[in-house]
């Protein structure tokens, strides 16, 4: 499936334009009907789950997608005559949100279980349960995580992706 909708922030229109997904039907006897929610890390796309599929159909439906700026997923479009701005969390929370149905289980791996994580704790009586893999709750190192990364190392990362995402 493919879709294509509008969102307004800071008086600017983001269009969110073919955030792709894949169904896999359940092959032997389903655990639940709604299916799994695949979301992938950064800097991969829906294909990294493709070793996983055949054990995971055997028990769910699965839907997997590719975030936004990922495999067949197009970035986070905006209108050239205007500022550019950079596209929040919040904007690949309410993508995804828009694909998935209710009651499904959500796993996700690095930040795709961030977001995730995220999904949840907005809508919370919306999914069954949560699965993360690698997943950090904060990925820059503070008072609270002493395991993320450096506030400097995350900036010089930050400014080379709005440079150009396909470098990271």
């Amino acid at each position: 499936a493919i879709f294509a909708h509008e969102k307004l922030e800071n008086n600017f229109m983001l269009t969110i334009n073919k955030l792709a997904t894949y169904s896999y039907p359940c092959t032997e006897k389903p655990i639940q009907l709604e299916p799994l929610v695949l979301i992938h890390g950064w800097g991969s796309d829906s294909d990294t789950w493709n070793l996983l599929l055949i054990e995971l159909r055997k028990n769910f439906n699965i839907l997997a997608i590719d975030l936004p700026g990922f495999g067949k997923s197009d970035f986070f479009k905006q209108d050239i005559s205007k500022p550019k701005i950079f596209p929040s969390v919040d904007n690949y929370i309410d993508a995804i949100l828009d694909v998935i149905p209710d009651n499904s289980c959500l796993m996700g791996w690095s930040l795709g279980g961030a977001l995730a994580t995220s999904l949840l704790g907005r809508q919370p009586s919306r999914f069954s349960s949560l699965i993360t893999i690698a997943t950090n709750p904060c990925f820059i190192k503070n008072i609270d995580w002493n395991f993320g990364m450096p506030n400097k190392t995350f900036n010089k990362f930050y400014s080379l992706f709005k440079q150009d995402p396909s470098v990271c």
